[in-house]
């Protein structure tokens, strides 16, 4: 009878057999050294001497962010804008075949090194005197490679010791971590949470007022004061509820037209391009609402609500079995599971605190459990490339929900999760009867291309609102300038700050506008309610 051979022994055979076939082959060379990840920069941030530089997509959230930085004790700093400099450096000293976030973003940092040593200062100088903060993710495309991408084109314009502050948020938003002296402790993740929720709801607030403002400019000028209050507040460390009470209030202050007709448009996509606000999008927000469109943007916030509920999906699955090294390791998945619950809905709780300041006018986060129902039958959600289900989801519920007259996803050329998510949405527009929907490549040279296509599906959502605007006075029994008359003997109803009434089956803000004014008038179906 054979014994059974230990683990030791069996791979002693194997090796053995490896060796000989090698040997008989002719292919028997020296030892193989696989690629192993380079030592890091271990060197921890002086806070006296060092400055922090950082790229957070969105205008305000890098603005709120240099004030929590500066509440911190560091010395912080937003890199510029990027543009077609930052692409040309980026493609020059990265990879072949990267897609341009990579690009812009690094060579973003490049452009800006390159300037301190245009200004006097040496490589060796330029590396102790900055820092690079950046968050990483796993990402199953380039994404997961941005760090290394970062650190090789460095290496390459003669930075090789230049540190990067990473934090990782791909393995549980470990806020615990540390990286190059930057510690992410609860208070710190708190400050931040708090922060990023501040700049959503003022990003989310212009984009519904700037297109229906009277005065034009009035409302970046308020978003710009406002800004520079909660960066103030954070870095003070002041209440940032008390100072969006005095931002809403600025803000009520803005004269705003709501029965100017425009379609709603719905832009989401691949996270860099579609939070981004330069050259890396064609500055795609600004562009929209010159063309007459309001933009609805997705929030910074509602990707972290998706990382949450992707960990407790995984914890989910794993409740009933027993834990093992390439599962969850000896962690016990109900406590996880119980601990990503209560920070899912403490998360979920202070953002409707600070949106009840604001007249819950900003638009709260995606129902991840009705997400979820639609996915059945076009996504699988765990496939977590990129956004996952939610470009195909949030199509679906844009419609159903009548929420958007068109929707737009960005992305790179090339990205694999959204080419992946195109060819399902093929199905969801042959389903949704009713939709305006285009998918849009970008790689920093083809602007006209991409506005000219997107120009021709925003012809055809400005007719749906139009058409849509004309249903509900016929419904109603009104004209429009009855319902304008209304208005300005009401000037209540026109404040910058009053959430409109969403009706049923109704999306612009125009058309909801005047079918709440009809209703004050008493008119509904033609005819005077008594």
């Amino acid at each position: 009878m054979s014994t059974i051979k230990s683990e030791a022994e069996i791979e002693a055979k194997v090796d053995a057999f490896r060796r000989a076939l090698a040997q008989e082959m002719g292919v028997e060379g020296p030892e193989v050294r696989h690629f192993k990840r380079p030592a890091e920069p271990t060197t921890p941030i002086n806070k006296a001497e060092t400055t922090i530089v950082f790229c957070a997509l969105p205008a305000t959230l890098q603005e709120v962010l240099l004030g929590v930085l500066e509440g911190l004790g560091y010395k912080a700093q937003r890199l510029p804008i990027s543009d077609q400099e930052s692409l040309a450096i980026g493609k020059e000293f990265c990879n072949r075949g990267q897609c341009n976030p990579t690009y812009y973003t690094i060579g973003t940092l490049l452009k800006f090194l390159f300037e301190r040593r245009r200004e006097g200062l040496s490589e060796s100088e330029v590396e102790e005197r900055f820092a690079l903060l950046w968050a990483s993710d796993c990402g199953p495309c380039r994404m997961g490679m941005y760090e290394a991408d970062m650190r090789k084109a460095l290496k390459a314009a003669g930075f090789p010791n230049f540190r990067i502050a990473m934090l990782d948020i791909a393995h549980g938003l470990d806020i615990n971590q540390e990286s190059a002296g930057v510690q992410m402790t609860p208070k710190i993740f708190l400050r931040l949470g708090k922060a990023a929720i501040a700049a959503d709801l003022l990003g989310d607030l212009a984009c519904q007022i700037r297109p229906y403002e009277v005065v034009p400019g009035a409302t970046d000028a308020a978003l710009a004061e406002a800004r520079q209050l909660v960066r103030v507040a954070a870095r003070e460390g002041h209440s940032i509820h008390k100072t969006m009470a005095y931002v809403r209030n600025m803000f009520r202050s803005i004269q705003v037209d709501y029965l100017r007709v425009k379609p709603r448009v719905k832009v989401t996509g691949e996270f860099f391009l579609k939070h981004a606000e330069d050259e890396s999008n064609h500055r795609l927000l600004h562009w929209l609402e010159a063309e007459g469109a309001e933009v609805m943007l997705d929030t910074v916030g509602a990707w972290f609500e998706y990382m949450i509920w992707l960990n407790e999906l995984k914890v989910r699955d794993r409740l009933f079995v027993k834990s093992d090294p390439q599962g969850m390791g000896t962690a016990n998945p109900w406590l996880v599971w119980f601990g990503l619950r209560v920070g899912k809905h403490f998360g979920e709780i202070l953002y409707t605190f600070y949106r009840a300041i604001m007249n819950m006018k900003p638009q709260g986060f995606p129902a991840m459990g009705l997400l979820d129902r639609y996915s059945e039958g076009y996504y699988e959600k765990r496939l977590i490339a990129g956004e996952g289900h939610l470009e195909v989801t949030k199509h679906i519920y844009m419609v159903r929900h009548a929420k958007a007259h068109m929707m737009i996803s960005v992305k790179p050329f090339g990205c694999m999760p959204s080419t992946i998510s195109d060819g399902v949405q093929a199905k969801v527009v042959s389903d949704l009867a009713d939709t305006v929907f285009i998918p849009i490549e970008t790689t920093g040279d083809g602007e006209v291309l991409v506005k000219s296509r997107v120009q021709m599906k925003l012809q055809e959502a400005k007719e749906k609102a139009r058409e849509e605007l004309q249903r509900v006075l016929d419904s109603y029994g009104v004209t429009l300038e009855e319902v304008r008359a209304y208005a300005e003997k009401h000037p209540e109803l026109s404040n910058a700050m009053r959430p409109i009434p969403h009706q049923r089956g109704v999306v612009g803000t125009a058309a909801n506008f005047a079918a709440d004014v009809a209703r004050r008038m008493g008119r509904r179906n033609g005819r005077a309610l008594r």
